[in-house]
């Protein structure tokens, strides 16, 4: 009997272990099952947070990579300018005409007639919109005369009040273009072409209107004009050659003349000890100012951070000074570095 027993308890002994071990695995399928969700879990939050947080932001400095056939149309700036700006739009898109609104005059005033920015345009006219593509027929007719960017604007600030007859006899009284640009209008290769070039942009990336490319990067997530300047003006300050605090104060100890761009309520708070005041904003003033300069001196640009003396910079360089440096953290920095200044 006592033999019996201990079999019993030997067999309830083996049992009680393959119990355990069989829960221990189980355990450890729980585990690692609720381990990898967590871990899924985190990824999706940190997802959704980044997420949130670019939309909160604007996404302003986000930009991706693109590259996009050249475009066929008159170009406004300069061709040698230092940054290269392209925007493509349906014309009867809402978001579109508030691009135009956004950008002109100010991106004219601010960096195409400095020599800054050559703008391009590209024509994507969306099917639901009725009077994109008469429009965009209009446009590539009136550039082959060579009114692309006079009759852009014209169409942009009127396009809401004009059906598409209306729109292409007003453009050709306005503009004296005669029976040629209806003859160009309803000709179907205008269409033809338009639509192939909005596939090769479609196939290149290009989703929806409006759209912004700087430099080869088309701009996200922008909420006004500032995002637009920023992104400009960093590329211009990428190709500007800067120089520290330290080494600016020591060319200026080598022969280099400082030259603040500031404006004069700007310099009436202090300024660096010997600088010449030309007001960069004051444009046509400032080439008359530079060009009394001599082209082969030595010279050191300052603004308030860096920007503005950037732009001063590259008109400069254009101008045909080699000797040209821009100090990058500005009067401000200079100041908080706590060198001296005059007043």
């Amino acid at each position: 009997m006592s033999e019996k027993n201990s079999l019993n308890s030997k067999g309830l002994i083996k049992l009680i272990i393959i119990i355990l071990i069989l829960n221990t695995v189980s355990i450890l399928v729980v585990f690692f099952a609720l381990s990898h969700r967590i871990n899924n879990q985190e990824r999706n939050i940190l997802q959704i947070l980044k997420l949130y947080s670019e939309i909160n932001t604007g996404n302003q400095n986000h930009a991706s990579e693109i590259e996009l056939p050249e475009s066929n149309y008159q170009t406004l700036g300069l061709t040698d300018a230092p940054v290269k700006m392209q925007i493509i739009t349906d014309l009867e898109c809402p978001h579109c005409q508030k691009l135009y609104d956004m950008l002109f005059p100010a991106i004219e005033d601010s960096y195409i007639k400095m020599g800054l920015v050559e703008l391009s345009y590209d024509s994507f006219p969306l099917d639901r919109h009725p009077k994109a593509m008469p429009a965009a027929s209009i446009l590539y007719c009136a550039d082959k005369q060579g009114e692309f960017w006079q009759v852009f604007k014209y169409l942009s600030e009127n396009i809401n009040e004009m059906d598409t007859d209306q729109m292409l006899s007003s453009v050709s009284e306005k503009f004296k273009m005669g029976e040629a640009l209806k003859l160009c209008a309803d000709d179907t290769k205008t269409e033809e072409a338009i639509r192939k070039r909005r596939q090769e942009l479609s196939s290149a990336g290009i989703k929806g209107t409006p759209s912004i490319i700087v430099d080869g990067y088309k701009l996200n997530g922008i909420k006004g004009y500032n995002d637009i300047k920023s992104a400009i003006n960093k590329k211009l300050q990428s190709k500007t050659k800067t120089v520290s605090l330290a080494e600016a104060e020591r060319l200026l100890t080598e022969g280099f003349r400082a030259i603040d761009v500031r404006t004069e309520k700007e310099v009436a708070g202090g300024y660096i000890e010997n600088s010449i005041n030309i007001d960069i904003l004051q444009y046509q003033s400032f080439i008359e100012g530079i060009n009394k300069l001599d082209k082969t001196g030595k010279y050191l640009v300052y603004c308030k951070s860096g920007t503005r003396s950037s732009w001063a910079w590259h008109v400069m360089k254009a101008m045909g000074f080699e000797e040209l440096v821009n100090m990058k953290a500005g009067f401000d920095g200079w100041v908080a570095s706590g060198r001296s200044i005059k007043k």
